[in-house]
């Protein structure tokens, strides 16, 4: 066991691999039940919507959607500019990267590991949420 600051309220607490203390976790987990229980009553919200209506900041719902917990679901003729791949920059629905890029980067990540020498190469909105099933 190891003791550190809890990165989101900085508490002392002791954890093997937790960066935030229990609280915060217990809080983080009551907020995205409520935005689950939103979305379900809500199927079409935005993400603006979605914050107004709970108030919650639309930074956690993107934290949320990078963590792969919450899904931007394309509607017809529009297209997502809330979240891209911080690769490529092409709409992506959750988390970093694009499907494209996350198979090129983990392709480069194990040839780097095979080949340490070889050179890498180059890589080159408004949307509704719903809660993932992933976890």
């Amino acid at each position: 066991m190891r003791i550190s600051n809890c990165k989101r309220c900085g508490k002392l607490f002791t954890s093997e691999t937790n960066l935030v203390c229990m609280s915060c976790i217990e809080e983080e987990e009551e907020v995205f039940g409520k935005i689950k229980e939103f979305l379900i009553e809500n199927p079409l919200a935005t993400v603006f919507h979605v914050s107004t209506s709970l108030n919650i900041s639309i930074n956690t719902i993107k934290r949320y959607l990078r963590e792969g917990r919450l899904e931007i679901i394309q509607r017809e003729n529009q297209n997502n500019v809330f979240l891209t791949c911080k690769s490529c920059g092409l709409s992506i629905s959750s988390g970093y990267y694009c499907e494209s890029c996350a198979t090129s980067i983990h392709h480069d990540y194990k040839s780097v590991a095979i080949e340490p020498d070889k050179k890498q190469s180059d890589r080159a909105r408004r949307s509704t949420l719903t809660y993932s099933n992933k976890r």
